[in-house]
């Protein structure tokens, strides 16, 4: 085979899939009162590589419309997908940097006005990210708005120290 065919072979591969679970409400597996209480859903995606980021990408977008039918529920919905600056692993403490911009317009109200949505916010992120190698933990203290911990905690209405 020659190198050109080879090369050309090589372009029209797909990439490669992997299977990742992030976690959503259900209104109908859920029968208690609980709210940080969530259940897996596999998607698969098309790298290898970058997989935490990807993850919560994929979870920032919310249940699909299948997803949904099925009685998955989120405070993550389609405009919410870029959410996600940065998340960064430092000693096996995940740090998930949020942009103020999009946090503020997409998430804010539905994370930081009551009790529940707080609760589903902080568990669907920690759940998703559970299934990671590398992550020892994964804490909402840890969370940031635009590089800064104050900022998350001024947004989110909740008192804390600066932990970066």
């Amino acid at each position: 085979m020659t190198q050109i065919k080879k090369q050309y072979e090589k372009k029209l591969e797909m990439p490669a899939s992997k299977e990742i679970i992030v976690y959503f409400a259900n209104t109908k597996l859920n029968q208690t009162e609980d709210c940080s209480i969530v259940y897996p859903v596999t998607r698969t995606v098309a790298t290898n590589s970058g997989l935490m980021k990807i993850a919560l990408e994929e979870l920032f977008k919310g249940p699909s419309s299948i997803e949904a039918s099925g009685s998955y529920t989120s405070i993550f919905f389609d405009m919410s997908s870029k959410v996600l600056r940065n998340i960064e692993v430092i000693n096996g403490i995940a740090y998930i940097d949020f942009d103020g911009t999009v946090f503020r317009q997409t998430i804010q109200a539905g994370a930081s006005q009551s009790l529940c949505g707080s609760k589903h916010f902080v568990a669907s992120i920690v759940n998703t990210l559970k299934q990671f190698k590398g992550i020892k933990e994964i804490d909402e203290k840890y969370f940031l708005i635009d590089g800064s911990r104050k900022a998350y905690c001024q947004t989110m209405h909740i008192a804390c120290e600066e932990t970066k």
